[in-house]
């Protein structure tokens, strides 16, 4: 029962690319690292190529919740100041943003309840 769950948990997380529809992203991805590697700064720096050739794989971080919170704590005191602006672009802008927010909020708090 719970390789079911498993299998259920990395479908929901991975949606198409699960199916099968995977191949042309790993073509992108590889040729967006030969890029990478071809850049002449990028090529230079011994993170990446630490990175690149490790057999180890880059250790795991868990992303802490309070993350969000305190993203959205900050959109939240930035949303109060509720000043309407002179420039009816810029309040329409400020409305999407604060619409933006709501859902990045909705959908910060589904992917950690996977």
């Amino acid at each position: 029962r719970p390789q079911v769950n498993a299998s259920a948990k990395v479908m929901k997380q991975l949606g198409f690319l699960a199916l099968g529809e995977w191949q042309p992203y790993c073509r992108a991805l590889e040729t967006f690292l030969q890029q990478v590697v071809a850049h002449r700064l990028l090529s230079k720096n011994q993170a990446l190529e630490l990175f690149l050739t490790s057999a180890d794989p880059p250790g795991r971080q868990k992303i802490k919740k309070n993350l969000f919170n305190r993203l959205s704590q900050a959109m939240e005191e930035m949303r109060k100041e509720g000043h309407k602006d002179v420039d009816e672009f810029f309040q329409t802008v400020r409305d999407q943003n604060l619409q933006l927010t709501g859902s990045s909020r909705t959908a910060a708090e589904k992917f950690l309840d996977v």
